[in-house]
């Protein structure tokens, strides 16, 4: 099938490691106009710091922030780049980690219903005293959710290179668009606390 191509958006992959398999979480971000390098390198950088200095926190330190891959999405033809994160970016809760196929979800919502205008997240290296019987504690769920609505502002009010996190839409009906359709995020929410299973991250799957 083709490709469906997103005018003034990128996608950005933010990529962590834990017990030795790659964990990645994709996000989009549309400008005013066609995004160039430059801005596609501070975007990184915004996302890595937001990532190390809000969601991390919550994590167990087995799990490592590497790095955020931003790609145009307007052709075939639109820029990329890799942002490193700054030196070595573990969580902050000193236990081990819940199996990497273990996660939160985190859903993003806008004004829009429908499963074209809505995304989600799901966040790994949980750690195994944050969790009991299935459930998430209160505090480390609400802390990541809470990081995830703080990221509306921070990307829209960047001084140097603003930005509007969005929920694009490649299809509709089971047909592609003609060109993708981006509908701003206005908050991101739990919709509960169980752990979620996300097979593709076990050991030896894959992403």
């Amino acid at each position: 099938m083709p490709t469906v191509y997103v005018p003034n958006t990128v996608e950005a992959e933010i990529i962590c490691s834990l017990h030795g398999q790659t964990v990645e979480n994709t996000l989009s971000f549309e400008y005013e106009t066609t995004p160039d390098e430059i801005s596609m390198n501070r975007l990184g950088m915004v996302l890595n710091t937001w990532y190390a200095s809000q969601v991390m926190e919550f994590l167990s330190n087995e799990y490592q922030l590497l790095r955020t891959e931003v790609t145009g999405l307007e052709s075939a033809t639109s820029p990329g780049v890799t942002v490193n994160a700054v030196g070595t970016v573990l969580g902050g809760v000193g236990a081990e980690s819940l199996p990497g196929q273990n996660a939160l979800c985190v859903s993003f919502r806008t004004a829009l219903r429908g499963r074209s205008f809505r995304g989600r997240n799901y966040i790994s290296g949980i750690p195994e005293n944050a969790h009991a019987a299935g459930v998430i504690a209160d505090a480390t769920a609400t802390g990541i959710r809470d990081a995830y609505v703080d990221l509306i502002a921070i990307v829209s009010e960047d001084a140097l290179t603003p930005s509007t996190w969005v929920v694009v839409s490649r299809v509709s009906g089971g047909v592609n668009r003609a060109s993708g359709v981006t509908t701003p995020v206005q908050t991101a929410t739990l919709v509960d606390r169980y752990v979620d299973n996300q097979r593709r991250r076990a050991i030896g799957r894959g992403m």
